[in-house]
Order: C-alpha cells, then sequence, then structure tokens
C-alpha cells in the first residue's frame, strides 16, 4: 500500500529485486551499489527490495539505500500487483538454476536487466543485458555450491538503470509487445507438454533396445 502510495501521489519510480535468500549469489552487493550511484543523479528512484521470511545476511548493504520492503510469502494476485507496480526489474544473479523472477517480469512487460549468461542465455535476446565477467565463486565458503558465475560490475548496472528510466516510454512500450511472446513460449501448459514428450521419446527409445 506505501508503495502504491508513492507511485500515485509522489511520482516516485521503482526498480524491483528479489532477496529471497543466497544474498551474495543474487548480486545484493551488485544491486545496492549500483542503486547508491542511481539515487545520487535521480531522487524520484526507490528500490522495491522482496524479502523472503527470513532475513538476508546482505540485507545491511541497503542501509544507504532508500528502498520499500516487501516480508513474506505473497499470493499470486500480490506478486502479481507487486510487478505491476515495478517500472524496471533487475536480477544480476551470480549464478542459478533458473531465476524465475527475471522470466516473471518479462512476462508482465517489464524491462527486465540481467546478463546474457548461464541460466539467462535461453531467454537472454528478450532481456536488457550487462556486460559480465566469469567469477569462480558463486556462495562464498560453500563446499556443495562450488562452481564459477558471471558477474555483472555496479556501475554498469546502474548505468542500464539510468538509460532506462531517460527513454522509458519507447523502451516500455517495447516491452509491452515482447510479453506475451514470453508468455506463449514460457508456461506452465507448454512446458508440461514438451517434458511429456521428453519422457515418451525416452520411453519409446528404451523399448527399441529391449
Amino acid at each position: 500500500r506505501l508503495a502504491f502510495d508513492y507511485k500515485c501521489n509522489k511520482g516516485y519510480k521503482y526498480v524491483l529485486f528479489f532477496l529471497w535468500h543466497s544474498g551474495y549469489r543474487k548480486g545484493a552487493d551488485i544491486v545496492a551499489q549500483a542503486m547508491q550511484i542511481v539515487q545520487k543523479e535521480r531522487n524520484d528512484v526507490l528500490l522495491l527490495l522482496k524479502l523472503g521470511e527470513l532475513a538476508d545476511p546482505y540485507l545491511k548493504m541497503f542501509k544507504n539505500v532508500k528502498h520499500i520492503a516487501i516480508k513474506g510469502w505473497l499470493s499470486h494476485d500480490e506478486l502479481a500487483f507487486l510487478y505491476q507496480l515495478a517500472d524496471i526489474v533487475v536480477c544480476p544473479s551470480r549464478g542459478g538454476g533458473f531465476e524465475l523472477n527475471a522470466l516473471e517480469a518479462l512476462a508482465f512487460g517489464k524491462p527486465t536487466i540481467a546478463h546474457a549468461h548461464g541460466c539467462f542465455a535461453d531467454y537472454a535476446k528478450y532481456l536488457i543485458t550487462c556486460k559480465a565477467s566469469y567469477c569462480h565463486t558463486v556462495i562464498p565458503h560453500n563446499h556443495i555450491h562450488i562452481g564459477g558465475g558471471w558477474q555483472i560490475e555496479p556501475d554498469e548496472l546502474a548505468s542500464k538503470i539510468m538509460h532506462v528510466f531517460d527513454n522509458y516510454d519507447k523502451i516500455a512500450d517495447r516491452y509491452s509487445k515482447i510479453a506475451p511472446q514470453v508468455r506463449q513460449q514460457y508456461n506452465w501448459q507448454g512446458i508440461g507438454k514438451q517434458l511429456c514428450d521428453l519422457f515418451n521419446q525416452y520411453l519409446r527409445n528404451s523399448s527399441t533396445k529391449r
């Protein structure tokens, strides 16, 4: 309600970032530094910070960022409303299996900033992509997640955010046209059919080998 009131009555613009867990892996430090750069240039931009039930240790990095925190689980309607409030969604994840939030944002027609590597590669053509360099650590001091990932520089992310706001009407119009394509390509029914086809193919191949 506060975010809605600020948007309607004070004209704030919102950058949305999901910090459910794994703050370093999700790029929380990158977002915090980028937003400080953006807010030095623009006083009308706030960060919408979506949190889980448990506070992530990286939350402390946002103490110098003007933001509104939304905590806890949201219903489908509440989540949809959150996306509708956002003007830009950022997802500078160093490493993740899928990063559903970026895909959901695209499906809502929101300009979405990420990089073009790893889990984003399949739908990078729809994203506003930042340059990223390979990093050897996705989760520090972790004995399970030991692989590398991709890292965006904060000033690069800040530059992309400001570029979108400076050209918002044109970019938002393009993303409103992208949204139906994303919804058609990535939906539960379509993905379910692909999985069924994959299993059927596996079963057919298995039966012919017997």
